[in-house]
């Protein structure tokens, strides 16, 4: 199909198109397909469209799939060809989820985990945050750490924490803390911290019986005295 040919189809059309014949489309004439036409587009579409084609569709036209179906029908190679401004394009059924399946977002290259928005990242089940590769949350700004909720930090595991810098892991402290509104609740928390009654700080009760107390106005992580970590705090 030619760029002229492709401007011609009605979204009727569209449906009839195989995946074969996508597969067939020029890279060059894969910007031809109007939005319109885009949401005609199936799953067997979608599937159909290789490495090259993927790179060549604008991120208005990734935005139009819009139905987590399509989405859904990204393989692998697919999804590791998609661009950061690609990936903050999605628009899911919901905008409550980030309908994409473990293995789809363990695909995603690490320059394209940085286009997951925040309110996409806040979505992620636990399932989904555990699938992420410690690779692609250590390429994680400190805005996206930052949006996680408490649960979400509760479930990062130590292999992804090994690979954060620093700023990071002062990000993910801070994600837990601000998730929690009256910071006075007692209890185990996120990544091991316990939130002191009435105190606004947290201490962490390391498996070694070292114990850190951590400010409620953290500004970074810092090596205790005692070989534990803590933060320091701008008080």
């Amino acid at each position: 199909l030619s760029t002229a040919q492709i401007a011609a189809l009605s979204t009727a059309q569209v449906g009839y198109i195989t995946s074969a014949q996508v597969a067939g489309i020029e890279t060059h004439d894969v910007a031809g397909f109007t939005t319109a036409q885009i949401t005609a587009f199936s799953s067997d579409h979608v599937r159909g469209f290789g490495t090259a084609q993927i790179v060549a569709m604008s991120a208005t036209q990734i935005a139009a799939l819009q139905t987590d179906e399509l989405y859904l029908g990204f393989g692998t190679n697919q999804m590791q060809a998609l661009s950061a401004a690609q990936v903050a394009a999605f628009r899911f059924s919901s905008a409550e989820a980030f309908a994409l399946s473990p293995s789809q977002i363990v695909a995603l290259t690490t320059a394209a985990v940085r286009g997951i928005t925040t309110s996409h990242l806040r979505s992620l089940t636990t399932e989904q945050v555990v699938s992420i590769a410690s690779g692609q949350i250590s390429a994680m700004t400190t805005v996206q750490l930052m949006s996680f909720t408490s649960t979400q930090v509760g479930v990062i595991t130590t292999i992804q924490q090994a690979t954060l810098s620093l700023a990071q892991i002062n990000a993910l402290y801070q994600a837990n803390r601000f998730d929690d509104t009256d910071a006075t609740a007692a209890g185990r928390n996120a990544l091991g911290l316990e939130d002191l009654p009435g105190s606004g700080d947290y201490q962490d009760l390391r498996s070694d019986g070292r114990e850190v107390e951590i400010g409620a106005n953290m500004g970074g992580l810092r090596l205790t005295l005692n070989g534990g970590w803590g933060f320091n705090t701008n008080s």
